[in-house]
């Protein structure tokens, strides 16, 4: 009777230990993507305060940011898919980047050259972000 106990325990463990495993494993299968950059005016002098929003083509999740006293942008912790990011400061136009496309482990560098202008006036870019390896 105790090889048996034995063996019931043993199939008990290993279930249990399956049962644990299992949601571990979704949880790293996360997949994830960065976007940075670093927002400057004409002259190439540094934007601070310029708010950044990314929003997801298919959810429409929006992340946001604003660009710090050295005009760099960090988003991070990103759901793979595309995106649309748009760039707004006070006397500047509005900057619209389409098409932006985020896979696994992608840290794409997307710097913002805003332009000097109305508000309501915007500037729209088509081309898609080529990612750069990050330094880690």
């Amino acid at each position: 009777m105790t090889h048996r106990f034995a063996k019931i325990l043993a199939v008990c463990g290993l279930f249990l230990m399956l049962i644990i495993a299992i949601p571990l494993s979704y949880g790293q299968a996360v997949a994830i993507a960065n976007v940075t950059g670093r927002v400057t005016d004409p002259q190439g002098a540094v934007l601070p305060g310029v708010g950044i929003k990314l929003t997801a083509t298919e959810t429409g999740a929006v992340h946001t940011a604003v660009s710090s006293s050295d005009g760099l942008y960090v988003l991070t912790n990103l759901p793979v898919g595309s995106y649309t990011l748009v760039a707004t400061g006070p006397g500047f136009q509005r900057y619209v980047q389409k098409g932006i496309v985020l896979q696994v482990n992608d840290s794409l560098q997307i710097n913002i050259g805003m332009i000097v202008g109305q508000v309501t006036e915007s500037i729209e870019v088509q081309a898609i972000a080529a990612a750069v390896p990050s330094r880690r």
